[in-house]
């Protein structure tokens, strides 16, 4: 029976919208100081093109360009925002399950769900940085069992990528949805690897439980 619903976060909670592309805005003038003719538009398609690849698509986008690593600029928070139907989906979700989180994400990360006002939403928050695991790590997601002390199978997870989210999820046993926002639409799917659910927007979750 489920009993947890566990979420991602950057393009999944929040939008990256705007973060994505002052992202790419950066790298462009970046590379342009380095003799190379990017634009921000080239670089934003470029992350969606190894995304398709099922490829890291900040890292492997930079790398392409044959520059180290060491002077990309670094990427931030900045701009992003909740998606408008994130409140009411919690709200509904939190009446007959046990939420949580599980994502890559920096120290700080309970203080930015504050300042959306969706902190007191969520019964467990697992940040990469606090444990020591990343996705795809399947670790994380063990660390996180451990924590709640419920079956794998009693369990839900839901992100944009199929790499770093639905991949791993489904190796412990966890139930999946794929929700197609943000860059995760243009992720490829993994060999053997289908999420238990599709969504096009978090809205589409209050349908299926």
């Amino acid at each position: 029976m489920l009993s947890w619903i566990f979420f991602d976060v950057g393009s999944t909670l929040v939008d990256e919208t705007l973060t994505y592309q002052r992202f790419a805005n950066e790298c462009s003038m970046t590379l342009r100081e380095y003799g190379k003719k990017v634009t921000a538009a080239d670089f934003f398609a470029k992350m969606q093109e190894l995304a398709a690849l099922g490829e890291p698509p900040i890292r492997n986008a930079w790398a392409w360009y044959g520059l180290p690593s060491n002077i990309r600029p670094h990427w931030n928070y900045e701009g992003e925002t909740l998606y408008p139907d994130v409140d009411r989906v919690l709200d509904y979700l939190a009446q007959s399950y046990r939420l949580g989180i599980i994502a890559n994400q920096n120290r700080g990360l309970e203080q930015r769900l504050e300042s959306f006002g969706i902190r007191h939403f969520f019964n467990l928050i697992v940040c990469s940085e606090e444990v020591g695991y990343q996705k795809p790590n399947r670790a994380l997601f063990d660390y996180t069992l451990r924590q709640v002390k419920s079956p794998a199978g009693d369990c839900l997870y839901i992100g944009d990528r199929m790499d770093n989210d639905i991949l791993p999820a489904k190796r412990v046993g966890m139930r999946t949805v794929h929700v197609l926002q943000g860059i995760g639409p243009h992720h490829c799917q993994q060999a053997g690897i289908t999420a238990d659910f599709t969504v096009q927007c978090l809205s589409d979750l209050m349908k299926l439980f």
